[in-house]
This record gives structure tokens, sequence and C-alpha cells, in this order.
């Protein structure tokens, strides 16, 4: 056997590496580790034409919408892909000054590269953190197979009930949960795209599949390289390079916009955020902890007091 052949025995596969099983529904996606999640699509809001006291208004209602979901049970991935749009119009016109104004526009517009922003929001159910989670996993596992239907069931309605109220709470941005749908060549999905947009660097229909999510996604080959990523040629997809950035501490005030510049960039990418909800007697905890280390060490840090 030669060396290459060897070395692609060894190589795993795209789809070992993505943690999806199956659709379960319409809308909610399985991982291998048993965890539900469903995904929405929200069409944003014109923050450029918005206030200040606007925006603050906002994050203060996004605040909100946390706290009524706050438990550890539920963790939030926020994903931003900015992506090229062709934005071209055919038109006809009976007068020749529309259509000599309508060819100049489209000969502007073609000197140009235009994105769309489009914003994501996962919730995943999972298993209790801390402690009470400890002795969760462990009862679980004790019972064997048995509870497991029934605690899916519990978490798919937990999930529903999370994701209605997020939708709900988030109405002036226009949400909509994503969900398989149906066509003429058969059922595709919306939560499938989604991931297949992330991974293979493509928005295209995907058909919802019989066996493992996970291997059924990829149709690109992925090579890692030292500081960049290469994807291959696929049908009419070109090989493509991209770079991951990591934003490595967030400062102690966050404020609305942040990101914007980012978000201006002639360039197609993709932002990825994650919170994890802590529960109330743990995050007490660690306050308090702090606190007391404070004090301890007579640090003066008065505003930090006052915030914790």
């Amino acid at each position: 056997m030669s060396a290459s052949q060897k070395t692609a025995r060894r190589e795993r596969s795209v789809g070992s590496r993505l943690p999806y099983a199956a659709q379960i529904d319409d809308r909610t996606l399985l991982t291998r580790d048993g965890l539900l999640m469903q995904v929405i699509h929200l069409g944003g809001f014109l923050f450029e034409t918005a206030d200040t006291d606007e925006l603050n208004y906002r994050k203060a209602l996004r605040d909100a919408m946390l706290q009524a979901i706050g438990s550890s049970r539920f963790a939030l991935y926020h994903h931003i892909i900015r992506r090229r749009v062709d934005t071209s119009l055919e038109a006809e016109y009976p007068d020749a000054f529309s259509a000599r104004l309508d060819a100049a526009w489209r000969a502007r517009l073609d000197t140009r590269s235009l994105y769309v922003n489009d914003l994501f929001l996962t919730i995943v159910r999972r298993p209790m953190q801390g402690r009470s989670g400890i002795a969760d996993r462990l009862s679980r596992k004790f019972l064997g197979g048995t509870s497991d239907g029934a605690d899916r069931a519990t978490d798919l309605r937990a999930l529903d009930a999370a994701s209605d109220q997020v939708v709900a709470a988030l109405g002036h941005y226009k949400p909509r949960i994503l969900s398989a749908y149906d066509t003429l060549h058969g059922p595709c999905s919306e939560p499938l795209e989604f991931l297949s947009m992330i991974l293979n660097g493509d928005m295209r229909p995907v058909r919802l599949p019989e066996g493992d999510v996970g291997e059924y996604l990829p149709y690109r080959r992925i090579s890692f390289g030292q500081d960049m990523v290469e994807l291959g040629a696929a049908a009419d997809l070109p090989r493509e390079f991209q770079a991951m950035l990591s934003i490595k501490d967030y400062p102690g005030q966050t404020t609305p916009g942040m990101l914007d510049d980012l978000l201006r960039l002639p360039v197609e990418l993709v932002v990825s955020q994650s919170f994890g909800f802590v529960d109330r007697q743990a995050g007490l905890g660690r306050m308090n902890l702090a606190l007391r280390r404070m004090r301890a060490t007579d640090d003066e840090a008065i505003s930090l007091r006052q915030s914790l």
C-alpha cells in the first residue's frame, strides 16, 4: 500500500466531525450527544437610521428576553452570515429616457459588490449544568433507556416553548423559525440549508435526508493549513480560501453597534457568538466569591463592587 493510500485511509470524513445526527421534526435537529436545537432567522432592524435611545431600548428588550429563558438547560448561538448577492433587475421600459436611466444604473451596480447580512439565532436544549446537572446525568445513566423517550419529549416541549418565547420577544426583528418545506422534488430543510451555508459556503436548497445528517451535509473537501482553510471546488463552485479570527476578550461594558464596522467590510464572512446560561444559585456563588477575594486583598475597585 502506498503512502498516499495509507494517508487516505487514516483520514476521517468531514461528516464524522459534525455533531448533527438527524432532523426529528419539521424544525428540530438532534445532535449525536442527544442535544436538541432549533434555528430562528431574524429579518433585522434598521439600526443605521435609529437614534441612540431606540438602540438602547432594543438592547433592554433583548436582555429581558434572555432573562425570561435564563436556565442552564439552554444555550444560544448567534450567527451573522455576510454573503455577496446579485442585484440585477431585468425590466422593460416604453420610453427611451427610462431605458437609458435603467441601463446606467445597472452599469453602476455592476462595478460594486453588494452584500447582505443574514442573522440567525440557534437555541440549544442541553442537560442541566453544575452540580444539579451531574446528579441528573447520573440518574439518567442508572435508569438506562427507559426514560429516554419521555425525557426527549419533555425537552422538545421546553425547546418549542423557548423558541416561541424568543419569536414573540423579538417581534420587531421579523423572526421566523426555520423548518422543513415541500417542493416538487421532495421535502427540503431550512435548518440544514443554514448549516450547509456555514460548512460549504453556499446557500442552496438541501433535501431532507433519511440517514445521518452530519455525513449528508458536506459536499466540498475541507483542508486545514497553519493559518488558513481551503474549500475544494464542487460543481460550479471554485476553490476558495478562508481564515479564522477570534475575539479574545470582550470589554467590561458592551454597547450596541460594536461589530458594525466588521459588517461593512467588502468580504464574505461568518460571525459566530455563543452564550450559555448559568443558574442563579451558581451565579450568585461566583459573585460572592469574587467579592470575598476583593475584600481579603483590600481591593478598592469600588465600581466593580457596585456592579457585582
